[in-house]
Order: structure tokens, then C-alpha cells, then sequence
């Protein structure tokens, strides 16, 4: 895995939640296929990673940062956004991504379809587990307190 593509797990997963509603539209409660896969084959990809060392598998880990607000602290410090990925976050990347598509995937035959006496619960669902999805693998992902802290706030709006 690369250090690009380390970047690119969350903002997939946030691609993916920007089109939940548009799925849901067309599909309605089908929409768990599309979004099983997509989050099947992000897991996929991952393990597939063509350095698959980065990760944690020889103990390596692979991390990104960028500046987010400069000279904000008292000391004239940074405040950073960070992701890190190591054998850990890896397993729990993957393990949330296979559970998430597995309860995609049964809420495709388990939810009522979108009917008048039942409103938009089939949307409020998609769009709040795909969320949860979100904020669960930037938890995972974050190496520094402004992630972490958003990505834990994220977790308790979307639960």
C-alpha cells in the first residue's frame, strides 16, 4: 500500500456516502448490493495493495500528514491532519469494512421497501451506516488528536 492510497480509503468511503442518497433513489432498499460490493472491493483492494509490507505484515507502517490550521497553539504550533496505517489498523480497517458489507448486505432483504407508511427509513439507514462506515475507518486510521477527535465525534452522531 502506498502512501496515496492511504488517502484514498477514507475519501472512497466518503464518495460513497455522498452517493447513498442518489443508490437509495433508484434502488431503494436494494441499494445494499452496490454498497456491499463497493465495500467489498475497497477491502479487496486493500489486501491486494501491490506493497503489501506497508501495513503492518513486517511490522512497516505507512503515514500521511498535511498541515491543517498553522500557528494556532500557543506555542505557534500546527494543528496536523494525520493518518497511519499498521498491521493493527489494517485488521480493523479490513474487519469493519467485511462486517459493514455483510450487514449491507442483509439489510437488502431485510428493510421494508420505501412505501408511505414507512416513510424514508430505508434512506435515514443507508445514509447513517454508511457514515458510521466513515467515521469508523478514520477512527482507525487517525494518528494525531484532531482526527481522532473528529472521527470519534463522527462515530457518536452517526450511532
Amino acid at each position: 500500500m502506498t502512501l496515496t492510497s492511504l488517502v484514498v480509503i477514507p475519501v472512497i468511503l466518503t464518495l460513497v456516502l455522498i452517493l447513498v442518497p442518489v443508490l437509495v433513489r433508484l434502488l431503494d432498499r436494494d441499494a445494499g448490493w452496490p454498497l456491499a460490493a463497493l465495500f467489498t472491493a475497497l477491502a479487496v483492494w486493500i489486501i491486494a495493495a501491490p506493497d503489501r509490507a506497508a501495513g503492518g505484515i513486517d511490522g512497516r507502517t505507512v503515514s500521511w500528514s498535511t498541515t491543517w490550521l498553522p500557528d494556532v497553539l500557543p506555542d505557534g504550533g500546527d494543528i496536523s491532519l494525520s493518518l497511519r496505517l499498521d498491521g493493527l489498523s489494517l485488521f480493523f480497517v479490513l474487519l469493519a469494512l467485511v462486517i459493514g458489507a455483510a450487514v449491507f448486505a442483509y439489510s437488502a432483504r431485510y428493510l421494508h421497501r420505501t412505501t408511505a407508511d414507512h416513510g424514508d427509513g430505508v434512506m435515514s439507514f443507508y445514509v447513517l451506516m454508511s457514515a458510521f462506515m466513515v467515521s469508523v475507518v478514520l477512527l482507525f486510521l487517525a494518528d494525531d488528536v484532531a482526527v481522532l477527535f473528529l472521527a470519534w465525534a463522527l462515530v457518536s452522531l452517526a450511532s
